[in-house]
């Protein structure tokens, strides 16, 4: 009931309720973004994934304009339910430490400056975590491999990580982190690794990249897009749900530090063109101002044909 400009829902999950402000009568213009295909989670049950499906189409229906997060959503929303979108994607921050110093963050776990692999994530099974930590148990190396996150109604699967983790030292998980300190993470990693077996637009792979890092992930194709969309790559993939696969290409890139280190410059440089949050933030503000500008010049053709039919 209160006089808004824009309303905008984040994800197909939210989007079913969209209509509900134009029920309403609201005239604020309704902006929808449609970050990743969740009904494909494992997580989720039958019911669920039905509701998410539903969510799709209403992503596509009820807003006035629709924002797909990677091309790959983009191509999906228009094959799937003829829809066209714009595509605005996510992004990661562009800062390195200044400091030499090890974090506090990285003394409380015993973690050395680039002697260690970084995943960040939920822990829920379509991240695929038991994979990485399958092909990491059968490396011969004292790097450590780091996880950072915590479950999402997936207290079973978190306890299942850790089973599988016992008895290894080199495995460690930190919870959830933010802030300076997930930073320090980020920034201190020796590589980091995304074995996902669905995304949309992942943003810690983008945050990765933002920090220089060297990357490794599934090759699923949101990942393709960031990595190898355009040459030359800034990453490197491993066949999805393959663990040897997986295992060699681990091996391999920690034997090949400076080829990582190359990488990494790379995808710092292409997310500081492509993947900026201000440039994000500017694309997003342009389309709510044309939204509004359409309302405004719609609202005058209104007001000149009551005119012109008064005058009849």
């Amino acid at each position: 009931w209160r006089r808004y400009d824009i309303i905008h829902y984040h994800g197909v999950g939210p989007s079913l309720v969209a209509w509900l402000p134009r029920l309403l009568g609201s005239r604020a213009k309704i902006v929808v973004t449609f970050h990743c295909l969740d009904r494909q989670h494992e997580k989720w049950g039958g019911f669920a994934r039905a509701m998410l499906r539903i969510g799709e189409w209403a992503a596509l229906t009820f807003p006035h304009r629709t924002i797909a997060v990677s091309q790959t959503i983009r191509q999906y929303c228009r094959s799937v339910y003829g829809r066209d979108t714009i595509y605005i994607p996510n992004g990661g921050r562009s800062t390195r430490p200044t400091t030499s110093f090890r974090p506090s963050i990285l003394r409380h776990f015993d973690l050395t400056p680039n002697q260690y692999v970084l995943t960040v994530t939920r822990l829920i099974p379509h991240k695929n975590i038991h994979l990485l930590i399958k092909a990491f148990r059968r490396l011969s190396t004292q790097n450590k491999l780091v996880i950072v996150g915590g479950g999402f109604h997936t207290d079973a699967y978190v306890q299942q990580l850790h089973e599988m983790a016992e008895g290894d030292s080199r495995i460690v998980f930190t919870g959830f982190q933010s802030g300076k300190d997930v930073a320090n993470l980020f920034a201190h990693a020796r590589l980091f690794v995304s074995p996902s077996r669905s995304e949309g637009m992942p943003i810690a792979l983008l945050e990765a990249a933002s920090y220089g890092l060297g990357i490794l992930a599934s090759d699923i194709e949101p990942h393709r897009e960031i990595l190898t969309g355009t040459k030359p790559a800034i990453g490197f993939l491993f066949r999805n749900d393959s663990l040897a696969d997986l295992q060699r290409s681990l091996n391999s890139l920690m034997r090949n530090p400076r080829q990582v280190q190359r990488s990494g410059l790379r995808a710092q440089d292409r997310m500081a063109l492509n993947f900026n949050w201000l440039t994000i933030a500017e694309q997003t503000e342009a389309l709510y101002v044309l939204q509004l500008q359409l309302e405004s010049k719609k609202s005058n053709s209104q007001q000149m044909e009551r005119r012109i039919n008064k005058k009849e």
